[in-house]
């Protein structure tokens, strides 16, 4: 007679247990409360099987009872290795969740350690490095806020998030003009963020009121308020090019020129030196006047090289303003350097004939060079300029004494000559050369 194989203890567990997770997984539809009852059972029975603790954490987690479920998923990667990758996505997708459900609760230290440890599990993952962020800033850890941002976008680099959440920390701060490129940022890397969007909207909005604001100090002749109001906006809004070119304007008023010049460039670099834009022109119109005001001092000082030097500049950006030819001829005709000077007066009179002061500067400078070739024995050259110093202004009575000089200067070398000449003929020495010499002067 044949014996009957009975089922061993672990078949009989296995087979058991197996029923069970047939059950379970109905239960975890319907009913996760009996799941968890039903797999507490199994696990009794079973306290090595990974996948019962598996089940139950999500048993667990579909109860939203999140520290339970965290345990019972540590418990399952702790039986299966292998199964790491599945477990520590799970792990750190609960520990996500437990730490928002902690936010909600305003138990923002705890739930800063359920993003730590969900970053633990999945250390590249930006979302809970994003949500770790936002729990920091709630708690006023704004330098570890700061730190972690940092560290996120060199690993990351191209975060949106991450560049809104560090414009908010900055603008909390007060440090707008962080605020504002951290902002444009995100939208270059998202053009549909709507936070950073609103950011950028906000803090232009922010300048435009301190620009009013420095308008209004402005009119009333309160330049310094004006200055602070304006500095103010361009940190809110540092690619306003008004801006810039108001504090320039501001700056060169109050003779702060070095400052009015790096705001004015800066301007013109912003409009990518456009010669068509309108705001382009005006900065550098702006720029033009700036250098002109900064020369004027210069030579207030009797610095005539830096103001020769700012007026160059100034010339090479605008050459119909006959202005800035003047003062550049007044700075050479300090120098003494009354060539350069009488080349400047006469450019400056081709763009303005009418202008009397242009042509009386003109007659000076030629009645010095020619009483300068008169003490140089060259006669002619002085007649020449001296001449031309009358023509250019007829109303100076010195000018006709220096020419009547140098004509009798001029007679007496005619007699001399004629004497030496006379005389060479009655010894008729040289006779054709001196008989031609003669009648020359003659």
């Amino acid at each position: 007679m044949s014996e009957i194989a009975l089922p061993t203890f672990t078949e009989i567990m296995e087979k058991k247990i197996g029923s069970m997770l047939q059950e379970v997984a109905e239960l975890l539809k319907n009913n996760p409360r009996g799941a968890v009852i039903k797999l507490t059972r199994a696990i009794a029975l079973q306290p090595n099987n990974a996948e019962l603790f598996r089940q139950r954490a999500e048993a667990y987690e579909a109860l939203s009872d999140y520290y339970p479920a965290i345990l019972n998923f540590r418990k399952a990667l702790l039986l299966r290795p292998g199964n790491k990758d599945t477990l520590t996505f799970k792990l750190a997708q609960v520990c996500c969740a437990y730490g928002e459900h902690l936010c909600e609760e305003k138990q923002h230290l705890q739930a800063l350690e359920m993003f730590k440890m969900a970053l633990e599990y999945q250390p590249h993952n930006g979302e809970y490095a994003l949500k770790r962020i936002m729990c920091l800033s709630v708690l006023k850890r704004y330098d570890e806020c700061i730190e972690m941002i940092k560290k996120q976008l060199e690993e990351e680099g191209t975060s949106s998030g991450l560049y809104t959440s560090r414009s908010v920390l900055h603008m909390m701060f007060g440090n707008n003009t962080q605020a504002f490129y951290d902002a444009c940022r995100a939208l270059e890397l998202d053009p549909s963020n709507f936070e950073a969007s609103h950011l950028k909207d906000e803090l232009k909005a922010k300048a435009e009121s301190f620009k009013n604001q420095a308008i209004a100090h402005a009119l009333v002749g309160e330049r310094a308020e004006a200055i602070k109001s304006i500095t103010s906006a361009i940190e809110s809004n540092p690619q306003g090019v008004d801006y810039h070119i108001f504090r320039g304007s501001l700056y060169r008023k109050t003779g702060q020129y070095d400052k009015a010049v790096d705001d004015l460039l800066l301007a013109m670099d912003i409009c990518e030196h456009k010669l068509e834009c309108s705001v382009y022109n005006m900065a550098s119109r702006q720029l033009i006047l700036t250098y002109n005001d900064f020369a004027i001092e210069c030579f207030s000082k009797q610095h005539y090289d830096e103001a020769v030097t700012l007026l160059n500049k100034a010339i090479k950006s605008e050459k119909m303003e006959k202005g800035l030819y003047i003062n550049r001829g007044d700075c050479f005709y300090h120098m003494r350097n009354l060539p350069f000077a009488l080349a400047d007066y006469k450019q400056a009179l081709e763009l303005d004939q009418c202008d009397w002061s242009i042509a009386s500067r003109i007659a000076v400078v030629c009645c010095e060079i020619g009483v300068h070739y008169f003490h140089e024995q060259n006669l002619i050259k002085a007649k020449e300029y001296l001449s031309d110093a009358i023509d250019y202004n007829p109303n100076v009575s010195s000018f006709y004494v220096y020419r009547a000089t140098v004509f009798q200067a001029l007679k007496v070398m005619v007699l001399l000559c004629t004497f030496t000449l006379s005389h060479a003929l009655h010894y008729r020495i040289f006779q054709m050369q001196s008989m031609t010499l003669l009648m020359h002067f003659i």
